[in-house]
């Protein structure tokens, strides 16, 4: 297996699919199918989205923190914080920017279910004949903290 930083996901494996290349490097196959199957795991999850799922998927939709903010309708200064750790994405926003995210990736947008307090996974995606597939989610009890408190 293979430990992977795509789009900045702390937790990214690949089980297959890829290839070691001389000098260090990695290349997968189909990389466009295995960003849209990172967004659509992440994007259908009911799990809270992590700060890295969170920065992964406004690379996905070509924003910055400041436009994210503006398109999720919060405060200036919120998403950076959400990707910083220091402060939880709102649910309503948090579905805006899963259903956008689908809508990028060309999918159905889909109702996200109610989202649990577990927001760190690690995700290990495999290839197979029809695509990339996310073939084993792990919850890391590790990582299960909130944000820190204010002080």
């Amino acid at each position: 297996m293979h430990k992977e930083h795509i789009g900045g996901l702390n937790e990214l494996w690949l089980k297959n699919g890829y290839e070691e290349l001389a000098g260090g490097g990695v290349q997968y196959r189909d990389p466009d199918g295995l960003m849209r199957a990172i967004t659509l795991e992440l994007s259908r999850s009911h799990h809270r989205l992590a700060p890295d799922g969170i920065h992964f998927l406004r690379r996905v939709l070509e924003r910055t923190q400041d436009e994210l903010d503006t398109l999720l309708g919060l405060p200036a200064g919120t998403v950076a914080g959400c990707e910083a750790g220091t402060r939880t994405l709102p649910e309503s926003a948090s579905v805006r920017l899963r259903n956008a995210a689908l809508e990028a990736a060309g999918a159905l947008v889909t109702e996200v279910g109610e989202q649990t307090l577990a927001p760190a996974q690690k995700l290990v995606f495999a290839h197979a004949d029809e695509g990339w597939y996310c073939a084993e989610r792990v919850v890391l009890p590790a990582l299960l903290h909130g944000p820190p408190a204010p002080h």
